[in-house]
């Protein structure tokens, strides 16, 4: 049973990583036609965390929000390389 699990969870990760590896070049593009919609997210992220001492942001993409939010320490982790490069 943990070998289907497993390997249903790989499938999935696989495929989030292959998604995004495929929005990589395109990314910061993306950010800025949207660029509304983020700064809104940061307003928010701002009002909810105003002195952020320690942030650990899972999914970071290429960091606008942890760039955004300057916590004394911030970690950013993302499946895909592509865009943390």
């Amino acid at each position: 049973m943990s070998s289907e699990k497993d390997r249903f969870l790989a499938e999935k990760e696989e495929g989030s990583r292959s998604h995004y590896r495929d929005l990589a070049p395109h990314y910061g593009q993306w950010l800025v036609r949207r660029k509304y919609y983020y700064q809104r997210k940061i307003r928010l992220l701002r009002h909810l965390l105003p002195l952020p001492g320690r942030v650990l942001e899972i999914g970071c993409g290429l960091g606008q929000n942890l760039a955004a939010l300057a916590p004394q320490y911030g970690l950013g982790i993302d499946l895909c390389r592509e865009l943390l490069d």
